[in-house]
């Protein structure tokens, strides 16, 4: 019987519902955190909020009540929306990138020189460097070895998860979730009506602790003891603040620059060569970027988790591939990939009596000799930059034609 895929999937998320909702692995944070908003919240409505039920009119009452459960409730909400769905996981390839350059030549077997040995896999190039056919700004493209593909930009490993994930801004540890491309706006809502609700709270237990201190003839410590839950409130709230209103001044940042918290710190910390400029070729203006960020839709997920498992079938070299490889080693003359049009063409000088002699074209080579299976596509991989994307891979169309790999990689 044919399996789903999140029940193979690979990485150390907590999938619930059968797929339909996917959590990190410290997911059990989620539970403090929702024990830390709605704790307070309660301790308001029951001591804070009955008080000035009877210093206000009646229906004034109910607005302060209902105004802080309402935004617990959207704080809830987003809470929810951010850590419980996918935050940009790209799919992982089911073999590394399938590439004559990724096998060394065969040589004849010492016993047998019409014998061939085997191909030998080697390492997979770390990093694939592409550069605009201006030359104005090039771009490192890592290789991830777990998930088996090239991150493009601005995409990122998580170890906590174990995938790589899309505009990787962090993993934040109250949520149990990584912080990505398809979850950064519910992030963003989380910690701004986070921040309204504490200055909300904060501000409804200072106008009750003035009530109580006109009745105790501004005797502080009296007044302390008369409402404790609004001395605790007040206390509470303004600590958690400090952080989570840092937190989203710095977020407000981030965005207006666009930028992640990732890519700040490691701009902070690995400090650029005289010679190389740190340039963020993402900034497009403060009022681009917000709108970028607010009002455009997220890339649908890559990831189905309650889709079938797609047989795959392991790579394959025939022996007349083998033979082929043997009698000529492969091109050293080709000179670049380029990206055109969703299809990879090879430039390389035309040998006509190599062709004839091996029975395919130069525009073929390796072809023949490799079988990846029929769910197999050439497509390696997919970039973004400046909010256009491109596409190496993947099961997207390309559209800019502008990029292509450095000689050599």
């Amino acid at each position: 019987m044919a399996k789903r895929q999140y029940e193979v999937w690979q990485g150390n998320n907590i999938i619930l519902l059968k797929g339909r909702l996917i959590f990190g692995p410290d997911a059990r944070s989620v539970i403090l955190t929702v024990l830390l908003i709605v704790a307070p919240v309660v301790v308001f409505c029951i001591f804070v909020g009955r008080n000035l039920l009877h210093k206000f009119s009646y229906i004034s009452g109910l607005v302060i009540l209902s105004v802080a459960i309402s935004l617990t409730i959207v704080v809830l909400f987003f809470l929810f929306m951010t850590a419980a769905f996918d935050p940009g996981f790209r799919k992982r390839a089911p073999h590394p990138p399938l590439n004559d350059n990724l096998y060394h030549t065969p040589v004849p077997s010492p016993s047998n020189e019409n014998q061939c040995a085997p191909m030998t896999p080697r390492r997979v190039p770390r990093t694939l460097e592409l550069r605009a056919e201006d030359g104005s700004y090039s771009l490192k493209l890592k290789y991830c070895e777990t998930c088996m593909i090239y991150r493009p930009p601005r995409c990122s490993h998580c170890s906590l998860c174990n995938n790589c994930v899309d505009r990787f801004d962090h993993h934040c540890p109250w949520i149990g979730q990584c912080i990505g491309q398809r979850n950064y706006r519910a992030f963003i809502g989380f910690i701004s009506c986070g921040t309204l609700l504490c200055i909300y709270v904060l501000s409804m237990c200072v106008l009750n602790m003035d009530f109580v201190l006109k009745e105790v003839k501004w005797m502080v410590l009296k007044a302390m003891k008369q409402s404790p839950a609004s001395t605790a409130l007040i206390i509470y709230c303004f600590v958690s603040l400090w952080f989570i209103g840092g937190l989203t001044t710095f977020h407000l940042y981030l965005i207006s620059t666009n930028q992640t918290s990732y890519e700040h710190y490691k701009r902070k910390h690995n400090k650029p060569l005289s010679w190389e400029p740190n340039i963020n070729i993402f900034n497009k203006g403060c009022l681009i970027n917000f709108k970028e960020l607010l009002c455009t839709k997220p890339n649908p997920s890559e990831i189905d988790l309650r889709s079938f498992v797609e047989e795959y079938s392991p790579l394959r070299i025939s022996s007349a591939g083998i033979q082929s490889w043997r009698e000529v080693p492969p091109h050293q003359e080709e000179s670049c990939m380029i990206v055109e049009g969703g299809n990879t063409e090879r430039s390389a000088t035309s040998r006509p009596e190599l062709d004839e002699e091996m029975g395919m074209s130069t525009s073929n080579w390796g072809h023949e000799s490799i079988e990846a299976g029929h769910n197999y596509q050439e497509k390696e991989l997919a970039i973004t930059i400046a909010g256009d994307t491109e596409n190496l891979g993947g099961n997207r169309d390309l559209q800019p034609k502008n990029i292509e790999p450095i000689n050599g990689l």
